[in-house]
Formats: structure tokens, sequence, C-alpha cells
């Protein structure tokens, strides 16, 4: 990951006014099992795009982001004393985290900017400590991802363009290998984004949510892909 490309002015697209857009990705990844955990620890949390709505549901949580202009933005919009902010990278703050309680590990678009002996170290920590992590990722499926890439400036496909090869054989092959297990798939969003910002604005989630069955039909148009494994062994 190049400096220049986490620019604190740069994607301004993944700035929203308010918390809908992540209030409603989370209502699509959320399962029963949530609550077994009191603490979620969020890798890589950017400019906290989809972070407000995870700190509304645990008791402890924890922000890991690597550039200091983000962990900036991160520290004014949640000036709380329940949230804990680091600036480090995912592998730093692995290599020094002295409790190993089990908790929910949430990786929102970080996986495809990661190397696969990066990704490693997280698979290992989830089974050293029990744990369970959710990935959100771009779906390698849809073609509108890669018209996004060449129309937004602030993008650059070098840095994203490992989204591509990151399907769910190649995701299960790796958490398998890991030695843990893939206990959900599925691809969500069947809205691009910044048109389903616009209209949360106007219709509930339960209206929205209806759409959510053509990923089914139609899956190359999610914007997403889910993936949750975790240590059942």
């Amino acid at each position: 990951m190049t400096n220049n490309y986490y620019d604190r002015d740069k994607h301004g697209y993944m700035r929203y006014p308010d918390d809908r857009f992540a209030d409603y990705i989370y209502s699509l990844i959320a399962d029963d099992s949530f609550l077994n955990y009191k603490t979620a620890i969020e890798f890589g949390a950017g400019m906290g795009r989809f972070s407000a709505s995870v700190i509304k549901h645990f008791s402890k949580t924890t922000l890991v982001e690597p550039v200091p202009a983000y962990t900036d933005i991160l520290k004014k919009k949640f000036p709380n004393n329940c949230v804990r902010i680091l600036t480090c990278s995912v592998e730093e703050f692995l290599s020094t985290r002295t409790s190993y309680e089990p908790a929910l590990f949430f990786c929102f678009h970080l996986m495809h900017h990661l190397t696969y002996g990066q990704r490693k170290i997280i698979y290992h920590h989830i089974k050293k400590t029990d744990s369970k992590c959710v990935l959100v990722e771009p779906n390698p499926l849809n073609p509108l991802l890669l018209i996004q890439l060449a129309i937004y400036p602030d993008m650059s496909f070098s840095q994203e363009k490992q989204y591509l090869s990151l399907t769910k054989r190649r995701y299960k092959k790796e958490i398998e290998n890991a030695g843990l297990s893939l206990t959900s798939f599925k691809r969500i969003c069947f809205l691009p984004p910044f048109i389903l910002n616009i209209i949360l604005k106007r219709f509930s989630n339960h209206f929205i949510t209806s759409f959510e069955r053509l990923n089914k039909i139609v899956p190359f148009l999610s914007s997403y892909q889910l993936i949750t494994f975790e240590n059942n062994g």
C-alpha cells in the first residue's frame, strides 16, 4: 500500500453524511452468533465508513488502522471512551495483543489489500483465539466495479486488482488450509452503494432488503461478497 493512495483528501466517495449505509450493511451481515461476543475488532477501519454500526452493537470495540491521517479522522468521529483507536498494521496489533479472549473480527474492504502472508497471520490468530471473522469484500463477478475503478480518479487498479482473484473458492482454500471452517458465504448489496445511500433516505430498510433476494438470481450485480469463518475444530 502506498502512502499517497491513502491521503486523507482522497476517496471522498467513502464518506457519507450519516450511518444509514453502514447500518444497512450491518443488518445484512449480522447473525445470532454475534451475540456470543462482547469484543469487536475492526482491521483497516479507514475513515470509519462501516465502523459506527459495529461500535453500536458491542461494549468494547477496537479500530485498527495503519494510516495516521485516517486514525485522526476516526478519533474525531468516535470520541468515545469505549472505542480504542490504534495506529498500527494488522501484524503489529496481533503481535502485541495480550488478551486471547475470543473476539469478533471485522474486515471491510481490507483483505484484497493484503498479501497472502498477511492474511495467514489473521487466519492463525482466529484459530489461536477461537474467534470469528467477518469479511466484506468487493464481488469479483461484478463488472460495474471495474467501471468504478476506471472513472474514479482516486482509485487505482494496481491497488485494488487483487479482489478479482479472491473468489469464494480462493477464500475457502486459504481458510481451510489454516485449519478453519468457512461458516457462511453469500453475496449482498444488490444495489450499488451510491444509489443505495440515496434510496435509504426515502425508503425503509425492510423495503430495500426485498431487493437482496435478487443476489441469487443475478449474482454478478451484487456489490459485495460476505465471508465468515471461525475455528470449529
